[in-house]
């Protein structure tokens, strides 16, 4: 049978649109979704959120009409099912970002992870690289990961801030890999001939950690 595709640019409206257009129809919607303070309730349809995580699937089993999204504030939320339904993603802050990242770890929703990665990796800056770079490692977000140790590595100031020093008492296996990824860097620069080995305070007792390329 043949068939026939609108190609992009069609006026004709697209099944994304038509779809949220629907989902915010109560008489069509049947799951609501709740989050943080509870007030709020966001229309959803079972058979995408099913389809789009399997998470999801699971808890639809035993609520099949309510889903509660623990301590998720409201305009991440509000974002997070969006996309579910159109994979449309608005764009975002870094609150955002960090937000609807956890959120597609959580609930195992590969792509919305794959937009927000490339969304944080322009967001990082001196300023929030040691948040962000904790976020992407309990996220298993590499790119952003890698982003942030380059810049970590390129601002040595950092590591003598005190968000740093809180890093090394709360993650202390991440903060050393900070320190062990920057003297990698310096290794494999060519004039590394020239600068003196470097040896970082690592708590107590202190660990040094130091180069020994000729």
């Amino acid at each position: 049978m043949e068939t026939f595709k609108f190609q992009p640019g069609s006026s004709c409206p697209s099944l994304a649109s038509d779809l949220e257009e629907a989902r915010q129809n109560a008489d069509f919607a049947d799951v609501q979704v709740t989050c943080e303070g509870g007030e709020t309730s966001i229309p959803a349809f079972s058979v995408v959120l099913k389809s789009r995580s399997k998470v999801f699937a699971a808890m639809l089993k035993e609520k099949p009409n309510a889903i509660h999204l623990e301590k998720v504030p409201l305009e991440a939320a509000e974002a997070f099912i969006a996309f579910l339904h159109s994979d449309n993603c608005p764009h975002v802050d870094e609150e955002l970002g960090l937000e609807l990242l956890r959120l597609a770890h959580v609930y195992e929703v590969s792509k919305l992870k794959s937009v927000i990665e490339t969304n944080l990796v322009f967001l990082v800056n001196v300023e929030n690289a040691l948040r962000i770079v904790d976020a992407a490692e309990k996220f298993e977000a590499t790119a952003v990961k890698k982003k942030c140790l380059a810049l970590i590595s390129d601002n040595r100031d950092i590591i003598d801030s005190a968000s740093f020093k809180e890093m090394k008492a709360e993650n202390a296996s991440l903060a050393f890999e900070i320190l062990e990824f920057m003297v990698r860097q310096q290794s494999s620069s060519r004039s590394i001939g020239k600068l003196p080995a470097p040896v970082f305070s690592f708590g107590t007792p202190t660990v040094a950690v130091t180069n020994n390329v000729k």
